[in-house]
């Protein structure tokens, strides 16, 4: 994992540096270019410039003395003046005057620059001046310059190229290490630490790429606490039963309890059991997301007087009721054999809670895109912070109530599985209506494929 991070960071220095020398070299061809075109044209100029004053002394002094006769010491102080060699040429060909003074340099070339000597333009050329390339105090002075300014654009590239070193080393290691604080915080992770989070104070990708791992190992962290829980929870709901199926068992083959007492226990416990299974199949079918649905168009008004009809027994056995309020809706779109399970959940834990001669309403109110069904009870209520808590797995607001009197715990988180599976919500409340107890409304969406 570091040598993974040495190669990030030392990939990122070696980025930088490439783009500051491609950057720092395509500046210093530039302004060497620049530099190189900006003399050259000048060197032009200034070399136009003192042809054009040879070439009009040269054809006045013609003109004054009607011929070239006695121009060789004007040649002379001229070559001096402007340090070039200076050759005039009459229009025969034949030299007038040149300021060399060895014998044994060339004579005149044609590829030296040259000027025809005369008045006005129109008029003939009375001869041809010529300037020699030879090496002058300004040429001299024009080379050191070039090659100042080339050793001062290498300096400088060599010092932008050291400072942008530095800084390229402190940028990547300030970039390598929020990525070495999410590997080394991954690899905690991946070793079973889910306490790890990631605390940086930048801002940006980063930022919320260490949000966006401190928010995948929180929901990490509290499904590994789910999951035990989960199994803590059951292995505790199943001891109670299989403890008194063993208890009764061993009692009916000992001889100490007859059949007709210790079976009909054993049958409950067994019942029990088998709704505590049925209830963790259906939460995890529901949550894994694979739960099947058989939806089609049902009546809610029918199929909520259906389920209060199948626990009016047990309403009866506390001497409790029912009070219906159903006002006729319009169809639902709903698995008829899950909607049945979700009212009975519902029913259930409002007569498991409701006291004896207590009453419990039921309400079906249609609105304009939703019906909903509202079930109320007289036991306790439901504090703020146990609203939530309530659909969670194996939660009793009650502590105290048994497994007999108050279920596996897992009902009513099924029934917001299911619920929610529907496209349907369910929330809980306190009963205002009543003063006192709790109030579950269920808002189902209607059926507008009609």
């Amino acid at each position: 994992m570091i040598r993974g991070l040495a190669t990030v960071q030392s990939r990122v220095f070696a980025a930088l540096i490439v783009i500051v020398l491609l950057t720092l070299g395509g500046v210093y061809l530039f302004l060497r270019r620049a530099v190189d075109t900006e003399l050259d044209a000048h060197e032009r100029r200034v070399e136009h410039l003192e042809m054009t004053r040879m070439a009009h002394w040269i054809t006045g002094y013609y003109n004054i003395h009607d011929g070239w006769e006695g121009l060789q010491p004007y040649v002379d102080e001229m070559a001096v003046l402007f340090g070039n060699r200076i050759v005039v040429v009459d229009t025969g060909g034949d030299v007038v005057a040149d300021s060399r003074t060895d014998p044994s340099d060339p004579a005149v070339e044609p590829s030296w620059p040259n000027r025809p000597l005369r008045y006005d333009d129109d008029d003939p050329a009375v001869g041809t001046l010529y300037v020699g390339s030879e090496m002058t105090i300004g040429d001299a002075f024009r080379s050191r310059l070039k090659r100042s300014i080339r050793s001062y654009l290498l300096v400088a590239m060599a010092v932008a190229v050291a400072a942008a070193a530095s800084l390229s080393a402190v940028a990547s290691g300030r970039l390598a290490a929020p990525v070495k604080a999410l590997a080394d915080s991954a690899a905690r992770a991946g070793a079973g630490d889910l306490s790890v989070r990631i605390d940086l104070r930048e801002r940006g990708e980063l930022a919320k790429v260490a949000a966006a791992f401190n928010t995948m190992i929180g929901q990490l962290d509290r499904a590994a606490t789910m999951r035990r829980h989960l199994v803590a929870d059951t292995a505790h709901e199943l001891r109670t039963p299989l403890s008194n199926i063993r208890g009764y068992a061993e009692a009916l083959r000992d001889g100490v309890m007859p059949a007709s007492e210790s079976l009909p226990v054993i049958e409950e416990e067994v019942s029990l059991l088998v709704r505590l299974v049925d209830d963790l199949q259906d939460l995890a079918l529901a949550e894994s997301g694979v739960l099947r649905l058989r939806p089609e168009q049902i009546d809610p008004v029918r199929a909520v007087a259906r389920s209060i009809a199948a626990v009016r027994p047990a309403v009866d056995d506390r001497a409790a009721r029912v009070i219906e309020r159903l006002a006729p809706s319009p169809p639902i779109v709903a698995d008829p054999d899950r909607f049945q399970q979700i009212m009975l959940n519902i029913l259930k834990n409002a007569i498991t809670v409701t006291p004896d001669d207590g009453a419990i309403t039921v309400e079906l109110i249609p609105g304009p895109t939703s019906v909903t069904i509202a079930v109320r009870d007289q036991g306790p209520g439901i504090a703020p912070e146990e609203r939530e808590r309530i659909f969670s797995r194996f939660y009793r607001v009650d502590g105290s109530r048994s497994r007999a009197t108050g279920g596996s715990g897992l009902g009513l988180t099924v029934t917001r599985h299911l619920i929610e599976a529907h496209g349907a919500t369910i929330t809980a409340a306190d009963n205002d209506a009543a003063g006192s107890g709790a109030c579950f409304t269920v808002v189902w969406p209607l059926d507008r494929s009609g």
